[in-house]
């Protein structure tokens, strides 16, 4: 099994368009999930389906629609959305596969898991990605 539990160690404030920085991992096994502290890049390099499973409590600094994405080498494969009220916070929970196709030569196909926030907001976060391996 490959598995990495990450997390932030407080709130911090993220603004619009800004990915959550992961500063503490939790738990690590195997050698498939990379995460370097203090990043917002959780890197996947070996081919297989992993489930990526998001826990955030957000909360808005203004009022208005906001966002929180599961983004793969800045494309979104996942999101959460909700009508933020300021200094009201929101929980957000997700999880979702994501497939890493195997690497050649002539491609590189790892996987560059990050977390965005579409407006300014505070953020608490914990990220868990795994796979497990028959």
């Amino acid at each position: 099994m490959n598995i990495i539990d990450i997390s932030t160690v407080r709130n911090q404030t993220i603004e619009a368009g800004g990915y959550i920085i992961f500063d503490k991992t939790n738990v690590r096994r195997g050698l498939a999930i990379l995460h370097v502290d203090g990043t917002p890049s959780t890197l996947i390099y070996p081919k297989g389906v992993y489930i990526a499973t998001l826990n955030a409590d957000v909360t808005p600094i203004g009022a208005g629609e906001i966002t929180v994405a599961l983004e793969n080498n800045g494309v979104v494969l996942n999101k959460a959305t909700f009508m933020g009220v300021a200094g009201i916070g929101e929980n957000v929970a997700f999880s979702f596969p994501v497939s890493v196709l195997k690497s050649c030569e002539c491609v590189d196909n790892h996987a560059d898991l990050k977390i965005s926030v579409s407006a300014d907001a505070t953020v608490n976060a914990n990220l868990m990605v795994s796979r497990k391996v028959y």
